[in-house]
Parts: C-alpha cells; sequence; structure tokens
C-alpha cells in the first residue's frame, strides 16, 4: 500500500493538504481559485465537517480533488467513512446542548406569567376589600353628627357654615306643639255653653288662646314638613325667583340633576350625602333647605356663583 492510499484511508484531509503544499499553494491561494471561503478549505483539510452538511461537503471535496489531480472516488470514500462514524455523534451532541436551553427558557415564562397573574388578582383583591371598608365607614358615621356646609363665590372666597342635623330639630319641634292642643281645648270649652262663650269673648284671656293656638299652628306644620331620610341621605330642596343653573352630585358621584330652572320652579333631590351643589347665580334662588334646614345665601350679591357641600361631617 502506498503512502497516499494509507493517507485516503485514514481522511482526505491530509492528503489534500499534502497535494495542495507540493503545488506550492497556500491555503488562501487554495480558496480564492476554487472560489471557496477560506474555511471552507481549513474544515476540508481538517476533516472537520461539523460545520458543513453532507451534501455540500462532499461537493466541495470532489471540487478540491480535482484541482489538486487526486483520486475522486478514493477521497470520496474516505470522507462516507468519516461521516458515517462521526454524523450520529455530533448529532446526538447538539441535540442534548439545545433541549435544555429551550426547556429552561419555557419553564421561566410560564413561571413569570404565573406570578404576574396571582400579584393582579391579590392588588385587585386589596383594592375591592379597602373600597368595601372606607364605604362602610362613610355610611356608619355619616348620620346624627354636627354637619357643614361650605358655599365659595366666584371671587375664589370659600366659607363653611355648620349645623346641627335635622334629627334633633325634630325632636324639638315635636316638643312644642303641645300647647296647641290645651288652647284647642279651651277654644271649645265656649262652644258648648253659649253664655259662657259671650263672656269669654269680653274677657282678654280667650283672646290670648286664641292667639297663641294661631301660632302654635305654623310650628305644628314645620314639624311634619321636615324630611325622614334614609340612614346616610341627605335632601336639598330650592325654590327659584329667577332662571338659574345648577347641578346635585352625591356622595357615590352619582348626578342627582343638572340643568335650569326657571322662576316659580321648584327643585327637590335626594342622594347620599354629603350632596355637593353647584349654583351658577345664587340671586335667583328665593328659598333653599338642606334636610329642613335654611341656607342662607344673604351675603352673595348678584351675578355671584357658589359650590356647596352639604352634609359634610366636621371630621373631614
Amino acid at each position: 500500500m502506498s503512502e497516499v492510499e494509507q493517507q485516503v484511508i485514514a481522511g482526505p484531509g491530509n492528503t489534500l493538504k499534502t497535494a495542495r503544499e507540493t503545488r506550492g499553494l497556500s491555503l488562501k491561494e487554495a480558496a480564492e481559485r476554487l472560489r471557496l471561503t477560506l474555511q471552507v478549505i481549513i474544515d476540508l483539510e481538517a476533516d472537520d465537517y461539523t460545520n458543513l452538511a453532507k451534501v455540500y461537503s462532499r461537493g466541495y471535496l470532489r471540487t478540491y480533488a480535482q484541482f489538486l489531480q487526486l483520486d475522486v472516488a478514493a477521497l470520496l470514500e474516505a470522507h462516507d467513512r468519516i461521516q458515517q462514524q462521526a454524523g450520529p455523534a455530533v448529532q446526538r451532541v447538539k441535540v442534548i446542548q439545545t433541549l435544555p436551553d429551550e426547556s429552561k427558557l419555557s419553564w421561566k415564562l410560564m413561571r413569570f406569567s404565573v406570578l404576574a397573574l396571582i400579584l393582579l388578582l391579590l392588588g385587585l383583591v386589596l383594592f375591592w376589600w379597602f373600597e368595601q371598608d372606607r364605604k362602610e365607614q362613610a355610611l356608619n358615621t355619616a348620620p346624627n353628627v354636627l354637619q357643614q356646609v361650605e358655599i365659595q363665590g366666584l371671587d375664589g372666597s370659600s366659607e363653611i357654615h355648620s349645623f346641627q342635623a335635622p334629627l334633633a330639630e325634630t325632636q324639638v319641634s315635636t316638643v312644642e306643639p303641645e300647647p296647641t292642643e290645651s288652647a284647642d281645648i279651651e277654644s271649645e270649652s265656649p262652644s258648648s255653653e253659649p253664655h259662657a262663650a259671650e263672656i269669654a269673648e269680653s274677657e282678654p284671656g280667650s283672646e290670648t288662646a286664641a292667639v297663641a293656638t294661631e301660632q302654635a299652628e305654623p310650628v305644628l306644620d314645620e314639624a311634619v314638613a321636615l324630611p325622614v331620610l334614609a340612614e346616610g341621605h341627605g335632601q336639598f330642596v330650592a325654590e327659584f325667583s329667577g332662571e338659574c343653573w345648577l347641578s346635585v352630585t352625591d356622595a357615590k358621584g352619582k348626578v342627582l340633576y343638572s340643568g335650569s330652572k326657571r322662576a316659580g320652579e321648584q327643585l327637590e333631590v335626594t342622594g347620599y350625602a354629603p350632596l355637593a351643589v353647584r349654583i351658577g347665580l345664587t340671586s335667583s334662588i328665593a328659598k333653599a333647605t338642606y334636610n329642613g334646614e335654611h341656607i342662607d345665601f344673604s351675603h352673595y350679591g348678584n351675578g355671584k356663583t357658589a359650590r356647596l357641600k352639604l352634609g359634610q361631617e366636621n371630621a373631614r
């Protein structure tokens, strides 16, 4: 067996290298003449086919062998033998190296997505819980306390007026009508006896009783007129002497009214306290009350606007 045949059996790369050096060609010159990259020539002479597909490596090897005038069939046979021995091992290594990376990436992405979803759900639960607690506290502390009326003028100045809740007023006013009943009894007794009625007409005491009766009746009417509201609610009533724009919004953000009223019209709205009231022209309001309590606009001149916060607690 000749030296060239032994080199072919060992591998075509050494045969190609020896033939090239015998012709006095460098790697770069061989690559330029064959119009191949320098790396392809280096891989062929080193029998390294990991960067070359089997189809391409056979074509490159055939071209290189023909250029150096070598036995093409013998070199291709040696090439195929090396590919059969090294090919499967190379493929197994590639699979082992790539699969763990893809699985790690998929697992990290899935773990991050689950964690983000858990944090989002936790945030929504906490927000809902705090919102419900805030609403319950507002409803529990709203009734039967001192309340405030905040009035803001067009010039930016604001005033705060505080008054007692209407529940206390109702209790006081319901006690006052008692003299009315006694006055009615006194006025009925003269009707049963005509002579006593004539005597009573001449006496000043009967006139005093009649006056007391007339004065007591409006108090009773005023007590009956006070609104009976649900817990945590407030009522705003206004009578208009001229055209006026206004809006009323309750504590939950619900717009109870927004529009214009004309002279002689009346507005009555009820909602969760405190009520936010915006008035375009205070001089056009003849009378306004909140839960039966009179609201004073006398310190506002013509053309004044006002912003009121009706039913606001002192603690806030």
